[in-house]
């Protein structure tokens, strides 16, 4: 190895758990914990109704929705503006 290469660890990236911007129906806490596990958004749906019926849900959902951030919104290139639906085309 040169002495300026870093070492590569891609399989061991750090993930972060966000709240989903997709996969959301009430707060997105259920679809950011499905993508952090790989699950279905679903089935984690199911684990928190099971846990609301049994008590700790219905204080984990809250306080998920409050400490846990919400995923970061890509950005747009500013460069070219994009069309707006219902712009005309214009042919240059």
């Amino acid at each position: 190895m040169e002495p300026n290469e870093q070492p590569i660890h891609d399989q061991h990236a750090v993930r972060k758990l966000y709240r989903s911007g997709t996969k959301r129906q009430v707060g997105g806490v259920c679809g950011g914990i499905a993508e952090y596990t790989s699950t279905d958004p679903t089935v984690i749906r199911v684990l928190f109704i099971v846990l609301a019926a049994m008590g700790p849900g219905t204080l984990l959902y809250p306080l998920l929705w409050i400490f846990v951030p919400e995923a970061p919104r890509p950005v747009l290139d500013r460069q070219q503006p994009q069309p707006m639906p219902g712009d005309s085309v214009q042919a240059t």
